[in-house]
């Protein structure tokens, strides 16, 4: 059985995971503990969720306002194969 406390450097890497991919079970038990008693890894998980929202919310704006034909896609790519 794996050990249920994990490192605080374990603990951020399932932050990570967690908001990109998803726990497994043992994996969401662990992070749970953890952050239950590690307040520096329950501030950083609330931090890295803002920042993924900030981040998503910025992509989502530019995304919209900067889209680009599909000529204009294929010159950027000719223009890149060249080189």
């Amino acid at each position: 059985m794996k050990a249920l406390m994990i490192s605080c450097l374990k603990a951020t890497e399932l932050t990570e995971k967690r908001l990109h991919f998803g726990l497994s079970i043992s994996e969401s038990v662990q992070w749970h503990l953890h952050t239950t008693m590690c307040s520096a890894c329950r501030l950083y998980s609330k931090q890295s969720m803002i920042i993924e929202k900030a981040l998503e919310n910025t992509i989502s704006q530019t995304s919209h306002s900067t889209r680009i034909s599909d000529a204009e896609a294929q010159s950027l790519v000719n223009k890149i194969l060249k080189k």
